[in-house]
């Protein structure tokens, strides 16, 4: 198993993925709001837990973090 995959099993959680997935691509939290077309708050909500957002914000998020090199995750083993 290589270690992005080793790396992306361990996660159980939406926010730890995110946040984990973003800094280590050197992403800010505009870039990556830019990059799924919402508000840079939105994307600090969803990193702090603070919102859970909606299925459709998740995925597009998700997205847009692996448009950017993050590896696939299957986002209904993750607690929102």
């Amino acid at each position: 198993m290589n270690a992005k995959a080793l790396k992306t099993s361990s996660y159980t959680s939406l926010s730890e993925y995110m946040y984990s997935w973003r800094t280590e691509l050197g992403l800010t939290q505009e870039e990556l709001a830019y990059a799924a077309d919402v508000s840079r708050v939105t994307i600090s909500d969803l990193e702090t837990g603070a919102t859970q957002g909606y299925f459709p914000l998740v995925v597009r998020v998700l997205k847009a973090l692996q448009e950017e090199g993050a590896p696939y995750i299957d986002i209904y083993r993750l607690q929102f």
